[in-house]
């Protein structure tokens, strides 16, 4: 708790390199969640606006290109969910599969249908998944992984929780649900390129 509030304090008012801007979102704890729910293992996390203008256009963009192409990104929330077995062992595709059907299902589920079972909830508000991408690594890592774009809440500055759902219809586990805090959602040191 005590790191969690240091982070925030530090990242208010602050200037920040993309490389350590990177290691900033990577340790901030509120942006990173973890639930193993029927033999899965679920990593949602949080990704700042900042973080995919440097994903999409690297590190070394211009500080005047950099503030040009953010507003790219302001239409959407941005969220990862990594999927695989509780044991690290298999990605969400073969894991407990009952035959090679099975799997034809999955892979046409995660490619072609997940994108709506993903909402974003805050208070009585939900929001649907506008942008999806399923990153299938062919079995060389132990996991699968749904990047999502939800578009913004009406109102923003409300304190309740933002709550990312996913309503599973094909691994046979119900509702999985990642509550983040709002208010540090939009705690984001500014980028100095």
């Amino acid at each position: 708790m005590l790191l969690f509030m240091g982070l925030t304090v530090l990242s208010c008012g602050y200037e920040y390199t993309p490389e350590r801007f990177h290691k900033w979102v990577q340790n901030h704890p509120e942006f990173h969640k973890e639930k193993i729910q029927g033999g899965y293992l679920f990593e949602a996390n949080y990704l700042p606006k900042d973080l995919m203008v440097l994903r999409e256009y690297g590190d070394e963009i211009s500080q005047q290109e950099y503030e040009m192409r953010k507003s790219d990104f302001d239409s959407l929330q941005y969220f990862s969910v990594k999927i695989g077995a509780e044991n690290r062992q298999s990605n969400a595709l073969k894991h407990q599969l009952n035959s090679v059907e099975e799997y034809s299902h999955r892979i046409e589920y995660f490619v072609a249908k997940a994108q709506n079972e993903f909402y974003l909830q805050k208070g009585a508000e939900y929001v649907k998944c506008e942008l999806y991408h399923f990153e299938r690594y062919y079995n060389s890592v132990p996991y699968d992984v749904v990047v999502l774009g939800f578009s913004r809440f009406k109102d923003p500055s409300t304190k309740e929780k933002t709550i990312l759902k996913y309503f599973d219809q094909i691994l046979g586990l119900g509702q999985v649900s990642f509550e983040f805090d709002s208010e540090q959602l939009y705690h984001i040191p500014k980028l100095n390129l």
